[in-house]
């Protein structure tokens, strides 16, 4: 059966070794992702990070692998997925630029999770994967532009 979403786009960033062809002293990777969010109903959006991963709640918001990420330009919680393709890679730029994760952490530019339903536990949620060159280094229109355009499965 395979891992979660957490485990299938884990990453490792240590370097290989020649004589063992893998990578870093253990199996384990030092660097994994968080995943950005978004709900189209306000209800659904707050126990989305909980339902994914039970921890969330007990951490602070820079040791979270799941951020709930709202509509930047209309300060609410509730965005449909295709906004959210929109947004994504601005969403990607200021998360890097912010510098605010504490726990090594970086924000996924490949998938995001969407909840299109008011009942995720029952009806589940959309695992976004977007294709785009990831460059963050544009501004708010050019990056609104690529994510207009960008494919996703």
């Amino acid at each position: 059966m395979p891992g979660t979403i957490f485990d299938r786009y884990a990453c490792d960033y240590s370097p290989r070794t020649a004589e063992h062809g893998s990578r870093g002293s253990d199996s384990q990777p030092t660097v994994k992702w968080a995943f950005a969010i978004s709900s189209t109903g306000f209800a659904s959006a707050l126990p989305l990070p909980a339902l994914f991963h039970p921890s969330t709640d007990e951490v602070q918001p820079s040791e979270a692998v799941l951020d709930l990420i709202g509509d930047p330009e209309m300060s609410r919680l509730q965005m449909s997925w295709e906004r959210m393709k929109h947004l994504f890679p601005v969403i990607c730029r200021d998360d890097e630029c912010q510098g605010w994760r504490t726990n090594g952490m970086k924000l996924n530019k490949k998938v995001f999770i969407c909840c299109d339903n008011d009942k995720p536990e029952e009806k589940g949620v959309l695992v976004v994967k977007i294709k785009w060159d990831g460059d963050t280094e544009k501004d708010d229109t050019e990056l609104k532009n690529v994510g207009a355009t960008a494919k996703v499965q």
